[in-house]
């Protein structure tokens, strides 16, 4: 599997332009030259206070040299993604473009510790706590792959709204499995869920409620060989671990915003590999043309579309275009959730539809 941790790497993109729009001196040199692109340093130093920021980034971040155990590391993805939307916020206020999520963590970083070198040895404890916890925890998993810019911000909420829905969902069965039990006694049964297992047969009806057939059963596929004896044949005695449950559930939501944004991504990392400089999730203007005239363009036979949906594909196309006139730079993650959210659904109409089951079911 691809490592869910980017490297720190040297380019402009990573740490050295947030160093530099800091305006942080490093070890024998006094800056890094002029920021990043589309932004001034007297326009970002505007969107933090430092009397109300220095205790921020220091809940964040914790001390370097120090191993992140798990539950350190969950906190530090939770603030890291509440801090970056108050960032999103004062920068859309002043008109300035939103970093990407691993430019964010680097000026966390930076604010909190200053040099370079401290820097780099806390970046890379974090990334090593990533590739440890990882396997096993999809949130982890999806933290990695925003900070690789494989996936937008938007579906760690995805994710989380998932989590609490599905938690919901599950008491509804509880109640509506002992209909007229007394509180006490429901509160036995969840915790008797919660130590034994689910009832396979209350997975099902989870899954059901929250997903189309076709990937209802799909994702159930998934679910059956992990009910214990005396297996899916009996769905309402077989358990399956609560934690499992929700794990595959998670990493198969998490599975479909891949597939979904496919072709976007395919686009995108043509434009970064021809780029002078690596996009690191920043598209500049040109780029982001670019990337718009692309998406509106279909090689699929007309007859396959659904009907309407190529010259909406078109409409829409100018209707990005506009939107992006009067911006210097974007970020990967307001192209795919804002910007680019309606290209990327009528591509799929003009493409025929999104069946994943006609060209084979995720696979790893």
């Amino acid at each position: 599997a691809a490592s869910t941790a980017p490297t720190p790497r040297g380019e402009r993109f990573g740490w050295q332009c947030i160093m530099e729009d800091e305006g942080v001196s490093s070890p024998g040199n006094s800056k890094f030259g002029t920021g990043s692109p589309g932004r001034g340093n007297k326009g970002y130093a505007q969107i933090h206070d430092p009397r109300h920021q220095r205790e921020r980034y220091e809940r964040f971040v914790g001390k370097p040299g120090k191993e992140i155990s798990f539950q350190q590391l969950k906190d530090h993805i939770e603030n890291l993604y509440s801090s970056k939307e108050e960032a999103n916020e004062r920068l859309r206020a002043l008109g300035l473009p939103c970093q990407s999520l691993e430019q964010h963590f680097y000026s966390c970083l930076v604010r909190r510790f200053e040099k370079l070198p401290v820097v780099e040895e806390y970046a890379r404890t974090f990334f090593s706590a990533i590739e440890k916890f990882a396997e096993g925890n999809t949130e982890i998993q999806a933290f990695g792959r925003i900070m690789q810019n494989r996936l937008s911000e938007n579906v760690a909420v995805v994710l989380k709204t998932l989590k609490e829905t599905a938690k919901k969902l599950l008491h509804q069965q509880l109640e509506e499995r002992n209909l007229g039990a007394a509180q006490a006694d429901l509160e036995a049964q969840w915790a008797d869920w919660q130590k034994n297992g689910l009832p396979l047969s209350v997975c099902d009806a989870v899954v059901m409620h929250m997903y189309e057939a076709n990937d209802a059963e799909e994702l159930m596929e998934q679910v059956r060989p992990l009910a214990g004896s005396p297996g899916p044949g009996l769905p309402d005695i077989a358990r399956v671990p609560g934690r499992e449950f929700r794990e595959t559930l998670l990493a198969f939501q998490m599975k479909l915003a891949e597939f979904y944004i496919s072709d976007f991504h395919y686009m995108y990392f043509e434009i970064d590999r021809d780029a002078l400089q690596p996009c690191k999730g920043m598209l500049t203007n040109n780029q982001a043309f670019q990337l718009a005239r692309r998406m509106a363009h279909v090689d699929e036979p007309e007859e396959m579309a659904v009907p309407g949906s190529r010259f909406a594909l078109q409409d829409e196309l100018s209707n990005t275009v506009s939107r992006l006139a009067d911006k210097k730079v974007i970020s990967l993650s307001e192209c795919i959730d804002d910007i680019f959210a309606n290209l990327i659904s009528l591509r799929w109409k003009a493409r025929g539809g999104i069946d994943r089951h006609k060209v084979g079911k995720l696979v790893e």
